[in-house]
C-alpha cells in the first residue's frame, strides 16, 4: 500500500506541475495524385484539470499514512 501511495502522489504532483504543458505535433500525409502528397500539421494539447493532480495526491498521501499507521 506504501508503493500505491507513494506512485500516487508522484502522479498527482507531476499533474500539478507539467498540467497544460503536455503539447504534441501529428503530421498526415495524403496522397493527392501519383506524384504529389498533401502532408497537414496538427498540434494537439492534453489538459489535466489541477483538481485531479489535487486529488490524486491526496489520495497518495491518504494511502501512503494508512500504511504507515499499520
Amino acid at each position: 500500500m506504501m508503493v500505491a501511495g507513494s506512485v500516487l502522489t508522484a502522479l498527482g504532483i507531476i499533474a500539478l506541475v507539467v498540467g497544460n504543458w503536455i503539447n504534441f505535433t501529428s503530421h498526415e500525409k495524403f496522397p493527392r495524385d501519383s506524384k504529389t502528397q498533401i502532408t497537414t500539421t496538427q498540434e494537439k494539447v492534453i489538459s489535466i484539470p489541477p483538481v485531479v493532480g489535487g486529488l490524486a495526491l491526496a489520495g497518495g498521501v491518504a494511502l501512503m499514512v494508512a500504511a504507515a499507521r499499520r
